[in-house]
């Protein structure tokens, strides 16, 4: 399978970046532990509560009422490890989560809560990116450590949450390493690291299977990726300065 080169960009979370600039958590509740509002990975809004959430590492979870063009900061939660990646359905906040895997939180309610979190002890999952299409969640699951590559853990991981309070997972397919996921119909994308753009086969979610990838450059880390339109638009990062980084970033 050949993957569309044409129309392939880096493209940016300018939302997250820039609420990292322009918001203050002064004088909330949240005071001591949440002087800065920490490194955003990603954000999602939600149109019923009209609130928009951003994810933001050790930091946890921030959440926001939106009134025009203004935000005004409601509340942060935080469970348990590293939160990278977001993606909002119905009153379910789903989240990778680098040490847990996956957290999924109720928002139906002023202050969300946890209603769900799931770490497969035997693999030691580590959630990067996260994608919901339908009743399905798509979870990217990195590279760490070695171990990782020699126990063949990363790779993409598919749930069913037709039943949000109890997901069961139901499909995985290994690719060395993912940072990010997309489901699009009967394919999904995941954004390799090092090993570039992979298509994965979803037509049968219980037996997913890899059938074409994309090679991003000698140098190149693919870290994140969207659909649009039968394009996919690759964030291509530099190897070597990667490996300077904490892994985590």
């Amino acid at each position: 399978m050949m993957i569309r080169r044409k129309g392939l960009i880096i493209y940016v979370f300018s939302l997250a970046t820039a609420l990292g600039i322009i918001i203050g958590l002064a004088g909330t509740q949240e005071e001591d532990r949440n002087k800065k509002i920490g490194h955003c990975f990603d954000v999602a809004y939600d149109p019923i509560q009209n609130r928009l959430f951003t994810v933001a590492g050790y930091q946890g979870m921030h959440v926001f009422n939106v009134s025009d063009v203004n935000l005004s900061f409601v509340t942060t939660v935080y469970d348990e490890g590293y939160y990278r990646n977001l993606k909002i359905s119905g009153n379910r906040a789903f989240i990778a989560d680098t040490s847990q895997g996956l957290i999924i939180y109720d928002i139906s309610k002023e202050i969300p809560v946890v209603s769900w979190k799931w770490k497969e002890a035997e693999t030691k999952t580590r959630g990067f990116g996260i994608h919901i299409e339908g009743n399905l969640a798509y979870l990217a699951q990195g590279m760490v450590d070695k171990n990782d590559i020699k126990l063949g853990r990363a790779g993409l991981y598919i749930f069913d949450i037709s039943l949000p309070n109890s997901p069961k997972l139901i499909g995985r397919c290994k690719t060395e390493n993912a940072w990010d996921v997309w489901g699009c119909g009967k394919l999904a994308y995941v954004a390799a690291g090092t090993r570039g753009l992979i298509a994965i086969d979803i037509s049968d979610p219980l037996q997913p299977k890899v059938v074409g990838k994309y090679k991003s450059g000698r140098n190149g880390f693919a870290e994140g990726l969207c659909v649009k339109d039968s394009f996919v638009y690759l964030a291509n990062g530099n190897k070597k300065i990667r490996r300077k980084r904490a892994v985590y970033y």
